[in-house]
């Protein structure tokens, strides 16, 4: 304003920018939030970001960082690997990465944040969950992302572990006959049994099913008759393929992916020797497998007369 004259100026505007991010477990370019991993397998999860339009900023960017939070569950798995992404191509190597098991947290930091292209970026963290994880354990995982001063936090989804659960009995059909006595020459039947998940809440198909019965300890004893396979009461012996090889009799399943949930027994004939002496002890014992994960069953005892 001069004297009585006023003169408005042109308006100007500018405009804020907010990061939008996102956390998830995924596998295969799938979303697995709230699905089940197996013990002593590998989990992947992923933070995602938008990136302003460099064009567009008033200034270039002084910091770019991305933060993975597993702090939740740092005791049940360990990092693997790290890797970057900026609009679906790998610059890792743009970025300053640091894991501190310590307080479970990765962090990249870009070296260069006044470069960052626009778009978005994402942070994808392999990890190997630990074999002795108690089944069910939940591991919630969390993050943020921080551009210059703003940080903004991401969703804190969640996976849920198994671990199966084994056993193994000597048998009378369907009756319990461990540390009872046996006549010297007489069919003997083991069976080991193995829990399995619900296929439909796995996060990624299964790989690998076995299921072993470990007679070292008397095959000097004992002739091998036969092995059948059953899941949930089911006789599926031709879905496996049964190897009986210095003492150990393994069914492995043809097609795993396929494994229902419920449970799968195998089950064992062997005929004793007629000349062992009284009160001979045989110890049986076995194991399940799901993907990496090995589940030692107790052993069990009965005695020859």
């Amino acid at each position: 304003q001069i004297n009585d004259s006023t003169v408005n100026t042109p308006d100007r505007t500018i405009h804020t920018y907010k990061q939008t991010t996102d956390k998830n477990w995924i596998e295969n370019n799938t979303n697995v939030n709230g699905k089940i991993y197996i013990d002593n397998d590998t989990a992947h999860a992923q933070i995602t970001t938008t990136l302003p339009d460099p064009s567009q900023l008033a200034k270039p960017l002084s910091k770019l960082a991305i933060v993975d939070d597993y702090s939740n569950f740092s005791k049940y798995a360990d990092v693997k690997s790290v890797q970057i992404e900026e609009n679906g191509k790998n610059v890792t190597n743009q970025y300053s990465i640091s894991v501190n098991s310590a307080n479970g947290t990765i962090t990249a930091t870009r070296k260069d944040a006044s470069s960052q292209p626009g778009g978005n970026a994402t942070m994808l963290v392999e990890y190997l969950i630990h074999a002795d994880t108690p089944s069910g354990t939940q591991l919630v995982n969390k993050g943020s992302v921080t551009l210059n001063d703003e940080t903004v936090p991401t969703p804190t989804p969640s996976v849920t572990t198994y671990k199966p659960t084994t056993d193994k009995h000597w048998v009378e059909g369907t009756q319990n006959v461990d540390g009872m006595t046996y006549i010297d020459g007489d069919k003997v039947t083991g069976r080991v049994s193995m829990s399995l998940p619900d296929p439909s809440q796995l996060a990624k198909k299964l790989t690998n099913v076995s299921i072993s019965d470990d007679f070292t300890r008397f095959k000097n004893d004992v002739d091998y008759v036969s092995a059948k396979v059953f899941e949930n009461n089911q006789d599926v012996t031709e879905q496996y393929t049964i190897t009986n090889t210095n003492g150990i009799v393994t069914a492995t399943r043809k097609d795993p992916s396929t494994t229902p949930g419920g449970n799968v027994v195998l089950e064992v004939v062997w005929n004793t020797h007629k000349d062992l002496a009284n009160n001979t002890q045989l110890v049986n014992g076995g194991s399940g497998t799901i993907d990496n994960e090995t589940v030692t069953t107790p052993n069990r005892t009965i005695v020859t007369y």
